[in-house]
């Protein structure tokens, strides 16, 4: 482990990983207020994501930022792989019925460059396979059933939305995403946790941003769509924890 990895993970920077993810926030909503294109946010998530590859490059593993989902080593069946991906969509479809459209140019690169980051923490860092972490906090966490990391994980997640406030929303926009946040995080959650890769909840969360309303408004479909998320994700994670209980069983 090199010292840049000692430096985020050890017990003398626990909170290292927060700090990165509120100075991400705030970078996010400032330089849409202060930039409007997207250029000074895209060359500033690109040099974090570099510091972060140099620094975590030995546990990306551990972080789910491998593909196991792709390579054939999550154990899960074409059908069922299916069945698992399939309501990731539900919610961009539900947001193109409300009037949204797919973004495009500068949109797409802010966008991107928000679910990599974002991702990185609320469903890898959150979400890390035991023995990831040092800091006894964290290292609690990873010990946690899947159900109580899935819903910090999506709590957080939903908090975390209320930065949009620094960029001028207004907080009549920004709580209905913040209880959409909590929805659609609670299935990235499941979904990142039964492939045992970050990829298909990040390919999700991309789709759902670059095809929200530009008003943000609350309609029915987006509604339908968070509360499916949220009964897909909850009856996946419960599906898993059952084929977990059973495989342990046979194993004893």
């Amino acid at each position: 482990m090199n010292m840049y990895t000692k430096g985020v993970f050890g017990r003398s920077r626990m909170f290292s990983i927060v700090i990165w993810a509120v100075l991400y926030g705030l970078s996010y909503s400032l330089t849409q207020l202060v930039f409007p294109a997207a250029v000074p946010y895209a060359v500033l998530t690109c040099a974090v994501l570099l510091l972060v590859w140099l620094g975590y490059r030995r546990r990306l593993r551990a972080l789910r930022i491998s593909s196991p989902v792709l390579n054939g080593t999550a154990g899960i069946s074409s059908p069922a792989l299916l069945l698992i991906l399939v309501p990731l969509l539900i919610l961009p479809a539900a947001n193109l019925i409300s009037g949204g459209s797919f973004a495009s140019g500068s949109t797409v690169v802010l966008m991107l460059g928000a679910v990599l980051v974002e991702e990185v923490f609320f469903r890898g860092v959150l979400l890390a396979k035991p023995g990831t972490f040092d800091t006894p906090l964290l290292a609690w966490l990873t010990e946690q059933p899947d159900y109580v990391r899935a819903l910090l994980s999506s709590g957080l997640f939903a908090v975390f939305h209320a930065v949009n406030a620094i960029g001028g929303e207004a907080w009549l926009q920004i709580v209905p995403q913040m209880v959409c946040a909590f929805c659609a995080g609670m299935l990235f959650a499941a979904v990142t946790l039964r492939t045992d890769s970050l990829l298909p909840a990040a390919a999700g969360h991309f789709f759902v941003n670059i095809t929200a309303a530009e008003e943000n408004t609350c309609t029915l479909p987006t509604a339908f769509g968070c509360m499916f998320c949220l009964a897909a994700g909850i009856l996946l994670l419960a599906a898993s924890s059952i084929q977990r209980g059973k495989t342990h069983e046979a194993i004893h």
